[in-house]
């Protein structure tokens, strides 16, 4: 059983938790960008890459990351570029350079001053050595990391796994590493949609649900039927 220790109220017991406290994206410190996000920079070219089909894209970031999102956003644009804000490339791996010289996709290194917009609409990138880049849509690929970090650290207090990108991991079920601990949404791997975070909250209750059911109350599982081929 849990105790959940409550800031304005008692505190709550469960026989099961389920997580589903979602992410925070990291954002990089450059004025202008505050004015453009959601509209014209971004950190998901599953959700909005469409929108940048046949436009300048700048992917702000370094290493697997967004080598990853300037490889997917090919499908949209071929004008891209990574600028990794003053950070190191950490391109250690030689399929990366290999990919991106294969498609020209440049590199810069230099730290971004700001974004130069009007309202919402993006103009440039200016850059520290004075350096302009054009640009109509930016791209981040600096991390994630889930939305309570900040502050209660749920899924570390309670010791779930986590992949290398800070998502906690689950099973088929959305079963955590931790017993009768779920998780389901953006804090788990996979698609970061809406619908995908609906879809995974309704199979982990489900699954929380069943769990629930004592064993003696449950059949013995039938044994799948075996494939036939076709005649």
């Amino acid at each position: 059983e849990f105790s959940l220790e409550m800031v304005a109220r008692e505190s709550l017991r469960s026989r099961r938790v389920l997580l589903a406290i979602g992410i925070r994206d990291i954002w990089p410190e450059i004025p202008g960008l505050e004015h453009t996000f959601g509209q014209n920079a971004h950190v998901c070219p599953d959700c909005d890459g469409y929108d940048a089909r046949g436009k300048k894209v700048v992917v702000i970031g370094s290493g697997r990351r967004a080598v990853g999102m300037a490889l997917s956003l090919t499908t949209w644009t071929h004008d891209l570029m990574i600028c990794t804000n003053g950070e190191p490339p950490a391109l250690d791996v030689p399929e990366y350079c290999e990919k991106l010289d294969a498609l020209n996709i440049p590199i810069l290194t230099e730290p971004i001053l700001r974004v130069v917009c009007e309202g919402n609409v993006i103009h440039s990138l200016e850059l520290r050595d004075g350096m302009h880049l054009d640009a109509d849509k930016i791209f981040l690929a600096i991390g994630q990391f889930p939305a309570d970090d900040a502050g209660t650290k749920l899924s570390l207090q309670l010791g779930c796994e986590r992949d290398d990108e800070g998502h906690v991991v689950v099973d088929t079920h959305y079963h955590t590493s931790v017993h009768n601990v779920f998780a389901a949404g953006d804090i788990v791997p996979g698609p970061q949609l809406a619908i995908a975070a609906a879809s995974d909250g309704a199979i982990a209750a489900l699954s929380i649900h069943k769990s629930l059911v004592p064993e003696g109350r449950k059949l013995t599982p039938l044994d799948p039927v075996p494939a036939t081929s076709g005649a």
